[in-house]
């Protein structure tokens, strides 16, 4: 009987590795961004038609598009000066306060504003911070968007909402 559960869970590990874990929600880091509606325009243009106010760092290169749902979404592609990820600003959510994010925060991203860092894994890396009355988040896929990147990323955009 161990033998055969043994035998089961080794056989499932060997057909589902850690590294093609399918937890957690799916990452759009192309143009497509499901549920959310591509803004046309120019850049300025589209940052002018999001919901929520954001700024970005012209440093970082030209985005690859710009969406809006309920907040803001900024895709950066291979050629951005920290390569593929997406930049979120959402109105903050309730109960979601500098006290809970700074027992998180463990990064300083500019004056008064700290960031938590979520990095390893096969999952994506990112840094979250509130700004502004915003939830700001930089995520990309681990594979190019190391934690150095997030970070550096993060104080950009930290930077240019201060």
């Amino acid at each position: 009987m161990i033998v055969l559960v043994f035998s089961g869970v080794f056989g499932w590990v060997a057909r589902h590795p850690p590294q093609a874990c399918a937890c957690g929600p799916q990452i759009s880091f192309s143009r497509d961004q499901p549920g959310l509606h591509r803004i046309g325009g120019g850049i300025p243009a589209a940052l002018a038609q999001l919901p929520v106010r954001v700024k970005i760092d012209p440093a970082i290169g030209p985005p690859i598009g710009v969406y809006r749902d309920g907040g803001a979404l900024v895709l950066y592609g291979a050629s951005s000066r920290f390569g593929v990820f997406r930049f979120t600003a959402w109105t903050r959510p309730a109960g979601f306060g500098r006290r809970s994010l700074h027992a998180l925060a463990g990064v300083a991203l500019g004056p008064g504003v700290r960031g938590a860092v979520l990095v390893g894994g096969n999952g994506p890396n990112s840094v979250t911070w509130l700004q502004g009355g915003l939830e700001m988040v930089v995520i990309g896929p681990a594979a190019t968007f190391s934690d150095t990147r997030a970070v550096s990323a993060a104080r950009a955009f930290a930077r240019a909402n201060a």
